[in-house]
């Protein structure tokens, strides 16, 4: 039953989210399928730039900060993500499945990942 609600409750946040709202019903459900939704605290990070990236994350609640580091010594918040945002789409689109950047918690925030590592994923 909490399975069954989690789904709902993803399946409508999904349907008006701007990257995913083009897919059909039946994708819909495969994206939610491949989907886990985790809750993160302040200061927490999501990954780190060098990664594998695995996982694609849409904010449902929060805020995440997106940084790179161009040396050892110097972080760079290049964007920030809140409700309706992507973010990690190294795990969809980059050659070698590498995050480019770190995703750090700026407020607790709750998102859906999208394992893109899963049997059966295809952006086609």
């Amino acid at each position: 039953m909490a399975s069954e609600k989690m789904e709902i409750a993803a399946l409508e946040h999904l349907k008006d989210n701007p990257v995913l709202r083009h897919l059909d019903p039946g994708e819909m459900e495969k994206v939610i399928g491949l989907s886990e939704r985790k809750t993160y605290r302040a200061g927490d990070f999501v990954f780190l730039q060098d990664a594998e990236a695995k996982t694609m994350f849409i904010v449902e609640k929060g805020r995440v900060g997106i940084i790179i580091q161009p040396t050892r010594t110097t972080q760079v918040t290049v964007s920030t993500e809140s409700r309706g945002g992507a973010f990690g789409w190294a795990a969809l689109v980059h050659p070698q499945r590498r995050y480019t950047a770190s995703a750090k918690c700026s407020r607790i925030f709750i998102s859906l990942g999208v394992n893109t590592d899963k049997s059966g994923f295809s952006i086609a």
